[in-house]
């Protein structure tokens, strides 16, 4: 210890207090050091154990609740099944044979058909509606499939049309058929033909028009209303999917009589949402509109959409049977 004080001494040129200060920091040194080790060692250790506990629990709750997934599984599937051997005891219970043409609604009611297509069918009916074979009563908008394959054994009507077969007859039967009638025929009777009106029909009654089946009938009527009903029969040509030559052949089976209810746009007072929404207005003419009349304050008449450099004189004259001041 003499001799590493001599050196301190001689070669750092310290006193005899410099050398004690420089000792007792050497050791607060190693002291903080072997601190500094044993924390860091006790702490890994710790983390460990931590970890340990924290997979334990998180593999608990995991258990936890797969258990509680699974008794929800369960029980909602017992549910269901229960729910559905119910309904369908109670549904078999009311079949019996049938004809759509002559049942009532309660009846219908009573073999599981919801009261809304019930009336559907009675509307149908009412209009000198009527079912041909089997599929025909499918055809009636948002009538079930479940329920129509059902109670399909129990229709009283025939799978399809069925033609009636002629014998063929000689020419010499021929001669005394027309010979015996000649002084009897009468005139045979005119087929009345009902023309279905497109501002009044719903889509059952479109159902009954040839070449327009449930989905075109729900098309139409969902048009008519964004429109706010037909002024031209024409405007059925817009409707989705329904093309020139569809229109053709159902152009002889419709009418348009009245056009008293007509649902106007009130272009002084009507918002972006109510205007936007018609067909032929849509956002950007919609915009058009509410600035001429922001800027102007409000409009004369109708004609005052001139004025605008977006819309065009044909646009104008679809528009302006649907607007008003």
């Amino acid at each position: 210890m003499k001799e590493l004080n001599d050196l301190f001494r001689d070669f750092f040129d310290f006193d005899r207090k410099e050398i004690r200060a420089f000792y007792l920091l050497s050791w607060l040194l190693i002291f903080f050091v072997g601190l500094f080790g044993a924390k860091e060692f006790w702490l890994k250790s710790s983390a460990i154990v931590l970890d340990t506990q924290a997979q334990k629990s998180l593999d608990s709750l995991k258990l936890h609740f797969a258990t509680l997934e699974a008794e929800k599984k369960a029980t909602y599937q017992n549910a269901k099944k229960n729910h559905f051997s119910a309904n369908k005891t109670k549904i078999t219970a009311q079949r019996y044979n049938f004809d759509p043409n002559t049942i009532s609604k309660a009846q219908w009611e009573s073999m599981g058909l919801p009261h809304h297509i019930a009336n559907r069918i009675e509307n149908f009916l009412s209009k000198k509606g009527k079912f041909s074979i089997k599929d025909d009563v499918k055809k009636i908008y948002g009538f079930p499939e479940e329920l129509f394959e059902e109670i399909k054994p129990y229709i009283l009507l025939p799978d399809t049309f069925e033609r009636k077969k002629f014998e063929k007859k000689t020419f010499e039967n021929d001669k005394i058929f027309a010979e015996k009638n000649a002084y009897t025929k009468t005139p045979a009777k005119e087929t009345v033909k009902i023309l279905i009106d497109i501002n009044e029909a719903d889509s059952a009654d479109f159902c009954t028009i040839k070449g327009i089946g449930a989905a075109f009938s729900s098309r139409i009527v969902k048009y008519r209303e964004k429109l706010g009903g037909f002024i031209s029969v024409e405007q059925l040509k817009e409707v989705y999917g329904l093309n020139a030559e569809m229109f053709e052949k159902i152009a002889p089976q419709i009418k348009l009589t009245s056009l008293a209810n007509i649902r106007k746009i009130n272009i002084n007072t009507a918002d972006k949402k109510q205007l936007s929404a018609h067909p032929y207005i849509g956002y950007k003419k919609a915009d058009v509109i509410l600035n001429y009349r922001k800027q102007h304050k409000s409009y004369k008449n109708i004609d005052d959409l001139r004025n605008t450099s977006l819309i065009s004189e044909e646009e104008l004259a679809k528009m302006k049977p649907y607007l008003t001041i």
